[in-house]
């Protein structure tokens, strides 16, 4: 769970034409083989059940057992090649995770009604944001930015596949949303004592 690492943009990438977030996508796909690979071999030591996977992935408040369910299905459907369940089970589950590990660190993530404006809740890029607030270390704002964000920023697979705009991605690209989904979970959040506010797993 050390995270991916991306690969720093430099200048001849630049003069050649490439542009950071092609460089940032070809990395995390490099990237991906390498956790399709790995989460192969779990399968293959573990074939862990649907409920025993529930069990290790149930952490409440911000993992309660109701939502993580979901991520047990879709670890289970890509072990079983079932690639568009899996990834369409797992997507929601990164930004229902983030948000409740932006709401476990004290970072607002309801606007309220303010005049003619209409109250509101951050959506996923919002989320990306504060993930640095949070105490998520990089790479991972970048890579979720990368793989998950805006039209812009990267694949876009929260949206291109949640609202049928592609086909079901590479398996190597859903192997990526597995172990974004997993980072939520695991990942050790850097301690911000040192900026005045609590930790998010405080």
């Amino acid at each position: 769970m050390n995270g991916p690492v991306v690969t720093a943009f430099s200048e001849e990438d630049s003069a050649a034409g490439t542009s950071r977030t092609d460089a940032l996508v070809f990395s995390l796909g490099i990237h991906g083989v390498l956790i399709e690979a790995q989460l192969g071999q779990l399968h293959e030591r573990f074939a862990p059940t649907e409920e025993q996977l529930c069990d290790q992935l149930t952490h409440p408040p911000l993992a309660p057992a109701t939502r993580m369910r979901g991520l047990a299905r879709a670890l289970r459907a890509f072990w079983e090649h079932d690639d568009d369940v899996a990834i369409t089970l797992a997507l929601p589950r990164i930004e229902g995770l983030l948000r409740r590990r932006i709401q476990a660190a004290d970072i607002a993530f309801i606007q309220h009604h303010q005049g003619d404006r209409r109250g509101q809740v951050s959506q996923l890029g919002a989320l990306i944001t504060d993930m640095g607030k949070a105490g998520y270390p990089e790479p991972w704002p970048t890579v979720f930015r990368a793989l998950v964000g805006g039209p812009t920023d990267g694949m876009n697979l929260r949206n291109n596949v949640l609202h049928d705009l592609v086909d079901t991605p590479p398996r190597h690209h859903i192997a990526l949303v597995m172990q974004a989904a997993l980072s939520l979970l695991f990942v050790p959040l850097e301690d911000r004592a040192d900026s005045g506010a609590p930790a998010a797993d405080e």
